[in-house]
């Protein structure tokens, strides 16, 4: 596993809620790097999908400047059809 991988996947603690922590050497000046954060997203969010779909698109929206230090990432399936799936997540810290 690279180091991107480790820092970037959340251990689950509950249905649709994954707690981790990053460190600062992820940081770009005082936040998490924005690739950072939409992996962490994207990991945690495949989780509730099933393992043949496949990652169309992801928007992300970043409403604030994410630490370094513990983060929580909850989510849920909004959607689920035939050929899509839709879910939001949501990183959150303190």
């Amino acid at each position: 596993m690279t180091p991107f991988e480790r820092a970037s996947t959340f251990a689950p603690v509950a249905p649709g809620r994954w707690e981790g922590e990053v460190d600062e050497s992820w940081l770009q000046g005082r936040a998490v790097y924005g690739g950072m954060q939409a992996a962490i997203a994207a990991r945690c969010m495949q989780t509730l999908v099933p393992p043949a779909a496949r990652l169309r698109s992801l928007h992300v929206h970043f409403c604030g400047a994410t630490e370094a230090g513990r983060l929580v990432f909850t989510s849920q399936v909004l959607r689920a059809g035939r050929n899509v799936v839709c879910v939001e997540g949501r990183l959150r810290q303190h």
